[in-house]
């Protein structure tokens, strides 16, 4: 068979698959690479309680910026994890990609989040936006992202 140079054509289930790379050598680090992004939300938590309970295991500018996000964290484990507020909120948050939750919690530092009582309250004021699909979307990075969101995020994706 004659294909474009670097692709392959196999035989998979008796189907003739032409694609650039072997889809049979490949399948198993693919599987493997989804559920490592799926896992980096236990990352970024483990991050944010190392920082806090662990001085030292951070560099001193890193464990600052984590250490100030650790009140954001503690209000998406009690609130989100522990299916404190409404079902729709915690199926809004729980299905944010790691960056889109570094950036939740970028949003809850800029508001002031200082407790887990704040958190709450921030938490139930996002339940109408996502009952009316108006809810304020996680912005992207760039100027509108606080320079410690930021500074989180790379260095979650460092680890």
């Amino acid at each position: 068979m004659d294909t474009p140079e670097g692709w392959k054509a196999e035989l998979i289930r008796e189907k003739i698959v032409v694609s650039p790379w072997s889809k049979i050598r490949y399948a198993m680090p693919m599987r493997s690479l989804r559920k490592q992004l799926k896992d980096l939300h236990v990352e970024i938590a483990e991050a944010v309680k190392r920082s806090a309970f662990e001085p030292g295991w951070h560099t001193p500018e890193r464990q600052t910026v984590f250490h100030t996000a650790f009140n954001a964290w503690a209000s998406y484990d009690a609130h989100i994890l522990g299916y404190r507020v409404s079902g729709t909120v915690v199926c809004h948050v729980t299905g944010l990609s790691p960056w889109q939750l570094c950036q939740l919690f970028g949003e809850m530092i800029d508001a002031g989040i200082t407790n887990v009582g704040q958190g709450e309250r921030f938490f139930n004021q996002m339940r109408p936006g996502l009952l009316t699909r108006r809810h304020l979307t996680v912005r992207s990075p760039g100027p509108a992202v606080s320079a410690p969101v930021h500074h989180v995020l790379s260095g979650i994706t460092q680890l």
